[in-house]
């Protein structure tokens, strides 16, 4: 069994994704998403000092315009991600697996999927 944290996208690919840009940490997702350009000044402090509990909130008051923009923005960016060609740590985790292992992530990694598919025809890999 392998556990991925917060983080493990980064450290898998600390100078940037295939495009170019540097995986964000949690904190700098609204940079990321340039949410400034669709809340106010202070809101959008409040989005990068915790973006949980500020995305937690506009659920909870329930669906509204501003939400369904950032659900968007969040599917574009991490949708846009793409994976080094060089081999990184996930290659080699995906690669040390055994049938019966299991990968648990606490969030959603953008790259471990390229990384299970890439290195599939190389070995037999636990399904998915």
């Amino acid at each position: 069994m392998v556990i991925l944290g917060a983080g493990a996208s980064r450290a898998a690919t600390p100078e940037s994704e295939k495009n170019g840009r540097t995986l964000p940490l949690m904190k700098e997702l609204a940079e990321a998403i340039e949410l400034n350009s669709i809340v106010d000044k202070n809101d959008f402090l409040a989005v990068k000092d915790d973006f949980e509990a500020y995305f937690n909130e506009l659920v909870r008051k329930g669906k509204s315009e501003l939400q369904k923009e950032i659900e968007a923005r969040l599917y574009s960016y991490f949708d846009s991600i793409k994976i080094v060609d060089q081999v990184t740590p996930y290659d080699r985790i995906v690669l040390s697996l055994r049938r019966k292992d299991v990968i648990a992530t606490f969030n959603w990694d953008p790259l471990l999927p390229y990384a299970y598919r890439r290195n599939g025809y190389l070995k037999n890999l636990p399904p998915r």
